[in-house]
């Protein structure tokens, strides 16, 4: 099945069996891909996921081709959407505060799917831009640069108050445009088994 048949409204999403090691890895070098092209000096990728064995595949998979496209992923783990999302804004007060990050994948289950949701800054991708991760791993034209690395980030050992909703600041991507999805207001700012 080709990634442009997995394109869903707010990510991609397929069956366990459809995004196994091999497809994950090929998604994960396509998200790379256009990160890469989007911001090509940017180095960290915020990941997350939910609890499940088929979003710990997806998961590692992502993960592998994001370092082969030179990231440095920020892994969370298992991780609430609000906390995922806190990680994108990074407050003054969160651990990655200081991190050049360019955006993050989430990746959630619903019934018999995994959804792959992904955000420039902390602003969810629609439309064309999954229209262009799908075709860059249909044509599997990937980037592949040197540096990348998984570091996990244990939420268990980092102070709540990190990951609170104060002193929440707006992502700089280096993106001078307001959106990347089209529309200026923040109701969509969110992470969640949407995806």
């Amino acid at each position: 099945m080709p990634f442009s048949d997995l394109v869903r409204g707010a990510g991609l999403r397929g069956s366990p069996a459809l995004l196994g090691p091999g497809p994950s890895l090929r998604l994960g070098r396509a998200i790379g891909t256009l990160f890469r092209r989007r911001q090509p000096a940017s180095q960290t990728v915020v990941l997350g996921r939910s609890a499940g064995a088929a979003e710990a595949v997806v998961s590692e998979g992502v993960a592998a081709g994001l370092v082969a496209s030179g990231f440095v992923v920020a892994d969370l783990g298992v991780v609430e959407s609000d906390d995922f999302t806190a990680a994108l804004r990074r407050g003054p007060k969160h651990p990655l505060a200081r991190w050049p990050v360019v955006g993050g994948v989430i990746i959630s289950a619903a019934s018999d799917s995994v959804g792959v949701m992904l955000f420039a800054g902390h602003k969810p991708l629609f439309g064309e831009h999954l229209s262009a991760v799908a075709a860059i791993a249909d044509a599997g034209a990937f980037a592949t640069v040197d540096g990348g690395a998984v570091v996990a980030v244990d939420r268990r050992t980092l102070p709540t108050a990190a990951f609170s909703g104060g002193d929440e600041t707006e992502a700089d991507t280096g993106d001078d445009s307001s959106d990347d999805n089209g529309d200026d207001d923040d109701d969509d700012d969110r992470a969640g088994a949407s995806a």
